[in-house]
């Protein structure tokens, strides 16, 4: 076919989006004219805002007409047939109000008759719709010009050949050198390139131009005489209704297509782009059937089916040699030849369509297929009509019924759905609503009967069973918060500016939920009910399809609006994804126009999160920090832990150590039954505990979307901490390898509190300062006077001095293996899930071991505990006054504390509890101390553990430099004497150490030899003494021989100060019930031990206690270890009072051990020491009691005099007692009973003294001498 040809410029103007259709088709949409639209202005009738109105437009208003930009100039012609139709725009209908053609929710019947729209209201009374009337009716015959919205043929990227039905698209030349277009087949075509450039048969298409590459001009115009015409301003070629239009003009035409190929040879038709990877039919030549082949069997021609569907690889070492392997695992051959290249046929530039099969390698041969024999063969790709054209074809679509869907996991299905199929593809595409687990759902009445959508009668929803036989392709689709339905409404839309596919109903479409409840409403609703504006647009409708060759892969997911129910919008979408610099979105784009990118979507993918995972799964990392991330300002980046109130929450990350256990969570597997294979619907749900608290949330499922970031949702289906409440239906958590990961399972782990070492805070004092928010610390102090609160300061010289005492006893148990006395250790018991060798769910107990410390004030003994009773209206804490006689050990829990770390090395100190299911302590998380700083004297007041975190909450634990314990030099000879008065100074008096004013004895012996107990031992720093009078030091004596030990060690002879409460039993024992001279009951009723210099020797870490001639006993008792740093009988230390303040001429009290006299007495044995002995006296008599506030205070200075016995004791005004040699000479006691006993107790002499000057013989050795109840002890030579 001949037409005109113009050669001359070249243009792309189109001349309009819309073609003038002769006569309306039902359920179509049409733009309504006064008449036919040109360059002039004729009447159109629009919706505007619910109202109907005519305005003036040209064609070239149109140019660009869509379904979408177009929609208020669109009436819907509905209706079976053309005799009886509504005309409806949107939600509203014309209708005859009785006087004029108005929109309404109901529409009038109309007819198409002479060319216009009328409507009779009866048999005499009828009208026209007429544009050019006020009411815009006329009861004359009035016709109107209609127009369609037509689809423009489709663009290509390259020059290609253009089919016009089955014929090509040629330029040509007249005799007369004038150009012209005509149509040819494929043989005229061949013909025709044998001897013309190939660019008189390829076009270009651009928004519907096609325009030639000969000489860029373009389609114009058409006419059944001239056909086409080119010309400089090209016309839009497109398809409406099975009609190609060339502008406004119906050709004889019924399509155009564009992108094509053609050598002559027969070309497979619906053919696709060849793309390695893909899953494709293989179709050759004109043949109906496709390539299929069996195992151990040539290629033939069949029906499509695991045979014939064909997977294409490239090898990676030979690029563009391909191998094609159907789901048999077939590969291709054509007589023993499995790998081809690809030869484009003929001119199309590409591989995107058909193709020549060629032999990889002999590129000269290519695959020719016999229609009469049936067979492939070999030929030269040289030959004339010798080898056949192939092609690729998508392989067709089927649905997946609801029954299958139900039954992916026996209740539902989950889907992973990415923005693509690649390696760089993501989860992460925001308003995801198909997370979770989904369920094809259908609506049922008030009895549960299944009922259709839109019957006015939905109650509910019921999921499809796995067991039933349903075969429904379409059907709505719930996740765990509601009905998931596509928003079609175009103000809800994503924000898709520059996208010009997505305009109007082209897509950019949100996804929401609704719950079951308002969907309910929204199926129900009528005209005028709230909710059925969303009824009209939304689509609820779902299909989700598979490729025939991959019956568990999907290949996409659709979604339309109920055409029964109202809906507005009754075209099919197609699930997709779109990016911009906002991140990736999940959207629709309609399908039947092919809009946006499908989505790639696979069942139970690798991004929903199992269990038993081998990666991006957290139970695999046992501990693991979380934090959020969040569109939400407030909540964006915030960790989880613990809220004011000790609830799981999003918290300021400042406020918890990722590294400490606060901040750290146990990961379990929550559906998982321990020493079990895990079913694969257990799989999904996790818990996770928080390592400190022990507080826990469980997740239903998470997502894996890539960067430790997991979407996960809850049973509840609302986020629990993005902050938008329930309008959020799941959190995007950022779960992280935490350092407790690399613990090992069932062990004690101590990290994340105080675990100082014993030589650590043995005799080291503490000041305890709040590390305020404001520029100065606060020292704790006790200032409440006669109250013991604990207040602060911030005078440094005001603040308390502490010791720091660690609990560490072990747990012991009764004769039956039950607990006798719980452990002092503080456990939270943390269990952790995995999977063993096996694959079946274990789960071990990680404990979390921490040291609980009582802290005492130095200064009065007291220690630290609530106050109790309460008298405040904040509890706080004192030093508790009737601690100071308490053993450790007698301590319990509101004495205790755990010190937590913090940041910068500081410490929460938090309280511990009982823990009676465990038989173990705990920690007490109502129970932290807090620095109130509201008061002028301030308190140390209790709040709950995560309450003001960060506050007044921190404390530093500071070391006081200044030495706890006086250091004196081995061998010094010092005096002891009463801190408050020097003149009243230790001295042995008789039996026992006294204390007496050295100016009324006159002839006291002060004078005592200090030798060291336990003193440079590490990092001791309480040093410990021995006391002597009459002392020897004998250096050592070493051998001459090298290797062999000393012949006479080191060793001080002499006598030693010890506690006689080992004497005291001993004379209980022979009757000395209330008369017992070495405790000071008979002074002031307290059973106190008194203290006497005995005979002995100190060699090594051995203090032997001896006879006179220094000879030891074979009494074990006798022996006296001094290796340790616990006091004993004969060890004393000098403790500071305020040595921070007044250094080393502080004063300080005498330390020694302690025993229980009571309990000597009640149990028959020792009691085990206790280490707050200290000195006192009791009407002039040294005794040790209980207690660092029983001590009195002493000093002591260095003393020139010898350390020696007091052979004469004499008290002015009072009796004499002189030692002799064999004899003890006693004056000033005439008329009184004296009773005279050695060190041992033996009494040597009990009489009533007759003579102011009385001799009486005495063994030699430590005699004491007893007048009326005054004891005096002298050394009898």
């Amino acid at each position: 076919m001949l037409a005109a040809f113009v050669a001359a410029g070249y243009s792309l103007t189109a001349e309009a989006g819309v073609i003038k259709v002769t006569k309306p088709t039902v359920n179509s949409s049409f733009i309504i004219a006064s008449a036919d639209l040109n360059s002039e202005n004729v009447k159109v009738l629009v919706s505007e805002d619910g109202t109907l109105k005519v305005v003036d437009k040209t064609l070239a208003d149109f140019t660009t007409a869509s379904e979408e930009n177009a929609a208020d100039y669109l009436f819907g012609v509905e209706g079976k047939t053309t005799n009886s139709v509504t005309l409806k725009n949107g939600e509203q209908s014309i209708q005859w109000n009785n006087s004029a053609f108005v929109l309404a929710a109901t529409g009038s019947n109309f007819k198409w008759q002479n060319n216009g729209f009328y409507y009779a209201a009866s048999a005499s009374d009828g009208r026209y719709i007429d544009l050019s009337q006020t009411n815009l009716a006329n009861a004359s015959k009035t016709t109107l010009s209609l127009y369609a919205v037509s689809a423009n043929v489709a663009d290509t990227e390259r020059p290609s050949y253009f089919k016009v039905d089955d014929d090509f698209l040629v330029v040509t030349t007249t005799a007369e050198g004038e150009a012209v277009v005509e149509l040819m087949n494929a043989t005229e075509l061949k013909i025709y390139l044998n001897s013309h450039q190939i660019e008189t048969a390829l076009w270009t298409v651009k928004d519907g131009i096609v325009t030639s590459e000969l000489n860029d001009n373009a389609i114009a115009a058409y006419s059944e005489e001239g056909g086409f015409t080119l010309g400089e301003t090209g016309a839009v070629v497109s398809i409406y209704n099975d009609k190609l239009y060339v502008g406004q003009t119906e050709t004889d035409f019924a399509k155009a297509t564009s992108g094509v190929a053609n050598t002559g040879v027969a070309i497979p038709s619906n053919i696709t782009s060849f793309e390695v990877g893909g899953t494709f039919l293989l179709k050759v030549g004109n043949e109906t059937d496709v390539v299929a082949q069996d195992k151990s069997s040539d290629a033939v021609l069949g029906e499509a089916a695991n045979n014939a569907y064909w997977t294409i690889s490239e090898d990676k070492k030979n690029p563009d040699v391909y191998k094609f392997t159907n789901n048999e695992n077939v590969e291709l051959s054509i007589d023993d030849v499995y790998e081809f290249k690809i030869k484009e046929v003929g001119n199309s530039m590409s591989y995107a369509r058909a193709f020549y099969l060629v032999d990889a390698k002999d590129e000269d041969k290519a695959v020719k297929y016999d229609a009469t024999t049936q067979t492939f063969s070999w030929v030269s790709i040289s030959e004339e009509g010798g080898a056949s054209a192939f092609g690729v074809a998508i392989v067709a679509s089927s649905a997946y019924t609801a029954q299958r869907l139900a039954a992916m996991t026996g209740d539902g299905f989950y889907l992973t759905i990415k923005n693509e199929n690649s390696d760089k593809a993501t989860t992460n595409l925001q308003g995801n609503p198909f997370e979770g687990k989904l369920n094809p759902v259908y609506p049922v009445d008030k009895n549960g009967k299944k009922v259709d959508a839109y019957s006015g009668e939905v109650a509910g929803f019921k999921a499809y069973s796995a067991d039933e036989t349903s075969t429904d392709e379409t059907y709505l689709l719930a996740n765990e918060s509601g009905i998931i339905v596509l928003d079609l409404d175009e103000d809800h839309k994503w924000s898709v500016k520059g996208i010009n596919e997505f305009e109007g109903w082209g897509g950019g479409f949100k996804f929401k939920t609704f719950s079951n409840a308002d969907m309910v409403a929204i199926l129900n609703a009528e005209s005028g009910d709230d909710a059925f504006e969303t009824k009209q647009n939304v689509a609820y409708l779902f299909t989700i399809t598979y490729k025939d060759s991959h019956r568990r892969d999907i290949d996409l997911i659709k979604v339309k609006g109920d055409s029964n129910n109202d809906a507005i919008n009754t075209s099919e979408y197609r699930v997709i994804s779109y990016n911009n610099d906002a991140g990736y979105f999940l959207s629709a784009g309609m399908h039947n126009w092919g809009i946006g990118d499908p989505v790639y979507a696979v069942f139970g993918s690798r991004a929903l999160v199992q269990t038993t995972d081998e990666k991006n799964n957290p139970l695999l990392d046992k501990y693991v920090n979380i934090s959020l991330k969040t569109t939400h300002v407030r909540n964006n980046g915030k960790v989880i832990a613990m809220d004011e109130d000790g609830e799981v929450a999003a918290v300021q990350a400042s406020k918890f150590l990722f590294s400490k256990p606060e901040g750290q969570w146990a990961v379990t597997a929550t559906d998982a039954t321990i020493d079990e294979e895990t079913e694969a619907f257990d799989k999904y749900a996790f818990t996770f505990t928080n390592r400190e608290s022990g507080e826990s949330f469980s997740v239903k499922n998470m997502y894996y979307l890539g960067d430790d970031q997991y979407a996960v949702s809850y049973d509840n289906g609302n986020a629990k901490f993005s902050g938008y409440g329930n309008a959020a239906t799941r959190d995007t958590l950022i779960i992280a390898t935490s350092t407790a990961s690399e613990l090992k399972n069932d062990r004690v782990q101590m990290d994340g509190y105080a675990n100082f070492k014993a030589e650590d805070v043995l005799d080291t004092q503490y000041r305890l300062a709040v590390a305020s928010t404001e520029e100065t610390d606060f020292y704790v102090t006790e200032n409440h006077s006669g109250k013991h609160l604990l207040g602060l300061t911030k005078e440094v010289g005001d603040a308390a001095t502490w010791s720091l005492v660690p609990m560490t006893a072990a747990r012991t148990y009764n004769t039956f293996g039950g607990v006798k006395t719980p452990t002092d250790s503080v456990y939270v018991f943390n269990t952790v899930g995995y999977y063993d060798t096996k694959g079946k769910y274990q789960e071990a107990t990680d404990t979390l071991a921490m040291v609980s410390y009582v802290l005492q004030n130095k200064k009065n003994g007291e220690y630290l505990t609530y106050e109790n009773p309460q008298t405040l209206d904040i509890l706080s804490m004192i030093c508790d006054p009737n601690s100071t006689t308490s053993s450790t050990k007698d301590l319990k829990e509101a004495y205790r504390f755990v010190l937590k770390e913090k940041q910068d090395g500081l410490y929460n100190v938090l309280g511990i509890k009982f823990d009676e299911k465990n038989h173990c302590y705990t920690l007490n998380l109502n129970n932290k101390l807090y620095g109130a700083t509201t008061t002028k004297q301030g308190a140390v007041e209790v709040e709950l553990a995560y309450d003001q975190v960060n506050s007044n909450d921190l404390f530093d634990l500071q070391i006081v430099d200044a030495p706890e314990y006086k250091l004196v030099d081995r061998g010094d000879t010092i005096r002891l004497f009463r801190a408050e008065n020097d003149y009243e100074v230790m001295y042995e008096n008789g039996q026992f150490l006294n204390l007496g004013n050295i100016a009324q004895v006159t002839d006291m012996a002060p004078a005592i030899y200090v030798d060291t107990a336990y003193v440079n031992r590490g990092h001791n720093n309480r040093y410990q003494y021995l006391l002597v009078v009459n002392p020897k030091y004998v250096p050592e004596l070493p051998c001459d021989i090298p290797g062999h030990p000393a012949v006479h060690p080191d060793t001080t002879y002499g006598r030693f100060l010890v506690n006689m409460i080992d004497t005291a039993y001993m004379a209980y024992t022979k009757g000395a019930i209330h008369t017992n001279k070495y405790i000071n009951e008979e002074e002031v009723d307290e059973p106190y031990a008194k203290l006497s210099f005995v005979y002995g020797f100190h060699t090594g870490d051995k203090l032997y206690i001896t006879d006179e001639n220094y000879q030891k006993s074979n009494n074990p008792a006798d022996v006296i270890d001094l290796s340790t740093r616990d006091f004993n009988v004969a060890k004393f230390a000098f403790r500071y009072v305020n040595s921070i303040n007044e250094g080393e001429e502080s004063a300080f009290k005498i330390q020694t051990g302690y025993y229980d006299y009571d309990a000597y007495i009640a149990n028959g044995q020792r009691p085990s020491v206790a280490e707050d002995g200290y000195l006192k006296t009791v009407n002039g008599v040294v005794v040790v009691a209980k207690g660092y506030t029983k001590g009195e205070e002493f000093n002591l200075r260095a003393e020139t005099s010898d350390p020696t016995a007091n052979e004469t004791i004499t008290a002015e005004g009072a009796v004499s007692v002189v030692a002799t040699d064999g004899a003890v000479t006693i004056k000033g006691a005439e008329g009184k009973n004296v009773i005279i006993a050695t060190i041992l107790g033996k009494v040597v002499a009990n009489e009533v003294i007759n003579s102011d000057n009385e001799t009486i013989a005495v063994p030699a050795g430590i005699a004491v001498v007893s007048v009326d109840g005054e004891s005096f002890k002298v050394v009898v030579k």
